[in-house]
C-alpha cells in the first residue's frame, strides 16, 4: 500500500484500511480520510490556562536561596509575587481589562508570564482591541524570555505569516525549543513538520519519540498518528496490530472521527484482537451522527444484516438514504433498499429529511450500545 503523506503542517495524512477507503465522492478509490488539524482554540487555551496559572505564581525576580536577606527585602519580595497573581486571578474572573491593567507593567519588565498574557489579550480581543500583530511581538518576547507557551503560539503566527513575517525555519526553531521543554502539542506538531519535510521512514524514525511523547501528553491526533504506525510499522518500530488498536480505542474516545470509523472496521473483523460487532456498531453510530458518508454506509449494513443488533430494515433504510445522498453508492444496499416496502421506504425517506447531525458531539459509548 502506497504511503501517503500530507503537504502541510498539521495533517497527517497516511493511506488506512482499504475497506475504509470508500468514496465519498463517487468515485471508487476514495483518498483515505485525513485527521483534523490539532490545533484547536480548546486545547490552545487549556494550555495557555495551565501554562498562565503556574508561571504567574511566581514573583518577578526569584530570590537566591544562599543570600541573606533582611526584612524589607522579603516583604518585597512578597509584594512583587502579588501582582501575577492579581493579573491572573482578573483573568480566571473574566476581568479581562483589569488583568491587563496588571500584567503590562511586569510585562515591560521582562516577566514571561505576564508577556504571554498581554499577547493572549491582544490575541483573543478579551478586555481591549483585538491585535493580533501586537500579540505576535508579546508572544516572540515572551518566547525569547523561555517561555515554553509563548514558544508554541509564536511558531504558529511565523507559519502562518499573517501578523508577522512568514519564517518556517525559525518557527521550526521555536516549535522544537517548545517540544524538547514538554509542551504536548508542538510535539505534535513538531513530529509532523519532520514528516512532512522527510516523507520516508527515516522521517517517521526521527518524529516517532516526539508523536509517542505527545501521546503520553494526550494529544489526541498523536495517538491515531501512532495507530497508523504501528500498524505498517514504519521507521524501527515493528507491526503491532494490538497496540495499534489500543491507539485506535484511544482516539476514538478522544473524538477523533477518522479514528471511530477505523476502529470500528477494525473491530468489526477482528483485527488485533478479538471481534467486538457491539463495539463495531457503536463507533460507526457515533461517527455517523456526526455526519461521517462512510460511517452511514457502514451502519446502513449493520442495521440491514443484523451485525451487532437486531435487523432493522427502517433504520438501515434511512441511514441509506443519508448515505446516498452524500454522493455513496452501495450496489448491495441499492438491492436492499429496493427489496422493501413503499412504507417503509416513505418512512425512511421522512426520517432522513429531519435529521440534523450533531454539530457538537456529546456522547457515552454506554448510552449508544444502550440504543443500538
Amino acid at each position: 500500500m502506497k504511503d501517503c503523506f500530507s503537504i502541510g503542517l498539521m495533517i497527517f495524512c497516511l493511506q488506512w484500511a482499504a475497506s475504509a477507503a470508500l468514496a465519498q465522492n463517487q468515485k471508487s478509490k476514495a483518498s483515505p480520510p485525513q485527521t483534523e488539524p490539532v490545533i484547536s482554540e480548546k486545547l490552545i487555551n487549556s494550555r495557555i490556562k495551565q501554562t498562565l496559572e503556574k508561571a504567574l505564581e511566581q514573583p518577578l525576580v526569584a530570590a537566591d536561596k544562599d543570600s541573606k536577606q533582611d526584612d524589607v527585602d522579603e516583604q518585597a519580595a512578597k509584594a512583587d509575587a502579588v501582582e501575577p497573581d492579581l493579573a491572573y486571578g482578573a483573568y480566571q474572573r473574566g476581568y479581562y481589562l483589569t488583568a491587563f491593567n496588571h500584567a503590562l507593567p511586569r510585562a515591560k519588565l521582562g516577566d514571561r508570564a505576564a508577556q504571554l498574557l498581554i499577547g493572549v489579550l491582544y490575541d483573543k480581543g478579551l478586555g481591549i482591541k483585538k491585535n493580533p500583530k501586537e500579540a505576535a511581538q508579546w508572544y516572540k518576547f515572551a518566547a525569547e524570555n523561555g517561555s515554553t507557551e509563548a514558544q508554541f503560539s509564536y511558531a504558529l503566527k511565523l507559519l502562518e505569516g499573517v501578523h508577522v513575517r512568514k519564517d518556517k525555519k525559525a518557527a521550526r526553531q521555536y516549535l522544537q525549543k517548545a517540544a524538547d521543554a514538554g509542551h504536548s502539542v508542538a510535539q505534535f506538531n513538531y513530529a509532523q513538520m519532520i514528516v512532512d519535510e522527510r516523507p520516508t521512514s527515516r522521517g517517521i524514525k526521527l518524529a516517532l519519540s516526539y508523536y509517542e511523547k505527545a501521546a503520553a501528553g494526550g494529544v489526541a491526533d498523536a495517538y491515531f498518528a501512532l495507530a497508523q504506525i504501528y500498524t505498517r510499522g514504519y521507521g524501527t518500530v515493528t507491526s503491532d496490530e494490538k497496540a495499534a488498536r489500543n491507539m485506535l480505542i484511544k482516539a476514538a474516545l478522544n473524538n477523533v472521527e477518522n479514528a471511530q470509523i477505523e476502529l470500528g472496521i477494525w473491530l468489526a473483523n477482528g483485527r488485533g484482537g478479538e471481534k467486538d460487532l457491539d463495539g463495531a456498531l457503536a463507533w460507526f453510530r457515533i461517527a455517523a451522527l456526526r455526519g461521517n458518508v462512510i460511517a452511514q454506509n457502514r451502519l446502513a449494513r449493520m442495521y440491514a444484516l443484523g451485525l451487532g443488533t437486531k435487523v432493522k430494515p427502517d433504520e438501515a433504510a434511512k441511514w441509506y438514504v443519508l448515505a446516498r445522498r452524500q454522493g455513496h453508492r452501495d450496489a448491495m444496499l441499492d438491492d436492499f433498499y429496493n427489496s422493501l416496502t413503499a412504507d417503509v421506504r416513505n418512512a425512511a425517506l421522512k426520517a432522513a429529511n429531519s435529521w440534523k447531525p450533531m454539530t457538537k458531539p456529546k456522547w457515552q459509548l454506554s448510552r449508544v450500545l444502550a440504543e443500538k
